[in-house]
């Protein structure tokens, strides 16, 4: 996805589906769109639990980092059997994360679009900084903790992103370099998304380009 410049925007347990071979599937792709570096796009995202926190913030400008916040909250949400991030509301949320891993200092907090958000960040009260690992009890994986504390990164430039992720130590044992490679190489041509700008478009035109789309996918057990 990533590599194809898309972003999923609405990474959590229940659009992560496994068979009994345990090959993964991402679903749910409504919120799904192409961008090109950091695009305009939508404020509100991604259900809450998973939620990034420049999301939070109302930035206008997102990448791929979002998915990978998402990411980290399914880590968590697999090894401890509950929400990392429980909250209803956007400012909630945001006060968990800082209540969970400190205050930023003036130099992290570029990401944030808007000044007053950003006058909000640095005018909380201090808070001491924390990683997200210190929270995994019972996980004691010096590799997963750091994979984790990679992933929850409140600013996103300092997020680890997917492949850097798939490359990590602590798949090591997993991770295959060459069926990597082939894979990057049969997907690394850009997909075609000049059609979603032809106003001439029909219904039926684009449900037959869907349709065509869906031949191609391998079967799937």
């Amino acid at each position: 996805l990533h590599l194809n410049n898309i972003v999923h925007r609405d990474i959590k347990s229940d659009n992560i589906l496994v068979n009994q071979n345990n090959e993964i599937r991402v679903v749910d792709f409504g919120w799904a769109r192409h961008i090109k570096s950091s695009s305009e796009l939508t404020k509100i995202i991604a259900n809450i639990h998973y939620r990034a926190p420049e999301v939070c913030l109302r930035n206008t400008l997102h990448d791929s980092k979002v998915d990978i916040w998402g990411v980290g909250c399914i880590f968590y949400e697999l090894l401890m059997k509950r929400f990392f991030f429980d909250a209803d509301k956007d400012l909630m949320l945001l006060e968990s994360m800082f209540q969970k891993f400190g205050s930023l200092s003036p130099e992290e907090t570029g990401f944030i679009e808007r000044s007053d958000a950003r006058e909000w960040v640095l005018n909380r009260a201090p808070l001491p900084k924390r990683r997200p690992s210190d929270y995994l009890t019972g996980f004691d994986d010096p590799l997963g903790r750091d994979l984790f504390d990679r992933c929850l990164q409140i600013a996103p430039h300092k997020r680890i992103n997917a492949s850097e992720a798939l490359q990590h130590p602590y798949f090591a044992d997993i991770f295959d370099p060459d069926e990597m490679r082939k894979g990057m190489e049969n997907h690394s041509h850009m997909i075609d998304f000049s059609f979603e700008a032809d106003p001439n478009l029909t219904q039926e035109q684009l449900l037959f380009r869907i349709a065509q789309e869906i031949k191609d996918i391998p079967p799937w057990e």
